[in-house]
């Protein structure tokens, strides 16, 4: 068998890759099946609260999403890194830029939540993600993955003190190797393959 026959059979991304690789690390049973019940509808209301507010532009909602010292940071595959970008200013800065260049309407759909931790101050999620895009009457699949959240409260409600992300192919149209260094910067690239 030819080297490009082997390489056509090997999967990609890898399955499993998230926790194989370390990005994640949910519990055994006996960790979360102490977590109180009433703390997930807690978590879908601020996680759903993000993706409306990002959805539909509404920086003031977004905002509220997010604690002061909040991290936003995404893997890709394990291969490409986005971010992270820390502090909330620096987020909103880095998540609200899109909107100019946007051309699509986005839809973050967030399913199979799972608390995980909670120690009385913060709590720990994780759910999938499926990114869709409309644009042109036509509406599409962008991509998949995970997200490990970190909530804490924010006076009134819980907020999002750490996003990491697994996406399970990249969200943006081509090969980094062939994007400009301004497509690196808008995406928030900083480590891609080869660097």
């Amino acid at each position: 068998m030819s080297d490009a026959g082997a390489a056509r059979r090997v999967p990609h991304p890898e399955p499993g890759w998230g926790h194989g690789r370390g990005v994640i690390a949910m519990q055994p049973a006996a960790v979360w099946g102490a977590v109180p019940a009433s703390l997930l509808p807690e978590v879908q209301q601020c996680v759903n609260r993000y993706s409306w507010s990002f959805d539909d532009h509404r920086e003031d909602a977004l905002l509220e999403c997010f604690t002061e010292d909040a991290v936003w940071e995404a893997s890709v595959m394990d291969e490409v890194q986005v971010g992270p970008f820390v502090g909330r200013d620096r987020v909103m800065e880095w998540m609200t830029r899109f909107w100019r260049y946007q051309r699509d309407q986005r839809r973050h759909v967030f399913t199979n939540f799972v608390v995980d931790e909670f120690d009385g101050e913060q709590i720990t999620a994780y759910c999938y993600l499926q990114l869709f895009g409309s644009r042109h009457s036509e509406s599409k699949f962008e991509t998949a993955g995970f997200v490990r959240f970190v909530l804490a409260r924010a006076g009134d409600h819980w907020a999002i003190r750490r996003f990491a992300a697994g996406f399970d192919s990249p969200f943006w149209g081509m090969p980094v190797d062939e994007m400009s260094d301004e497509l690196i910067e808008l995406f928030g690239i900083t480590v891609a393959p080869g660097q």
